[in-house]
């Protein structure tokens, strides 16, 4: 599977292009999520350190796909980590209020249209945070239908899922993504109820 995420550049001004996919870039311009990326991250990206800066343009291109998995069917867009907390929290608004951790940055948010997006501190503590600590089972759960696994190890990534042995999945190599590998050495640090 792609990594997607290498195929992103940001040009000066904030204004988005993907590198090897033209069909993709033509329906991103399209997405009305474009808007925000052209109008609202230029307001913060050139004012924060370099780090920050990743973490914008990542967490909004997850958001973007997220969207376009959504309204244009794209199964292989497969939403994360703390991304899949606030797609799980704002599912029911239609996706319009967006917030994203930004660590050591002031809170600040910012209206376009019928959109909202928030950039706040990032509180290990918060609710948010500890559901996309959750979800990133949950979500990788809902979807594994998505990925191209073998069918032992989707029969096994499922079942120790249902009994929440997470640590045991960390076991399993076969057909899984670095990306998803990384992803689960995260999960060793979820706490058993």
């Amino acid at each position: 599977m792609e990594d997607f995420n290498k195929e992103i550049l940001f040009a000066q001004g904030g204004r988005v292009f993907i590198g090897f996919n033209p069909e993709e870039s033509k329906i991103l311009k399209k997405c009305v999520l474009y808007k925000i990326l052209d109008e609202v991250l230029p307001e913060v990206y050139y004012r924060v350190h370099k780090r920050r800066r990743e973490i914008y343009e990542q967490e909004v291109f997850k958001i973007v796909r997220y969207y376009m998995k959504t309204t244009y069917h794209m199964k292989w867009i497969f939403p994360k980590g703390e991304t899949a907390a606030y797609l799980l929290k704002y599912s029911t608004k239609k996706l319009k209020h967006f917030e994203f951790y930004a660590p050591g940055y002031k809170n600040r948010e910012f209206s376009i249209g019928d959109y909202k997006i928030t950039f706040y501190r990032k509180d290990k503590k918060s609710m948010l945070f500890r559901l996309g600590e959750i979800a990133k089972v949950v979500e990788m759960f809902r979807y594994i239908t998505v990925y191209c696994f073998d069918d032992e190890t989707r029969k096994r990534i499922r079942l120790i899922l249902k009994r929440r042995k997470l640590k045991r999945i960390l076991r399993i190599k076969s057909g899984i993504p670095k990306w998803m590998l990384k992803e689960l050495e995260k999960i060793k640090k979820i706490p058993e109820k």
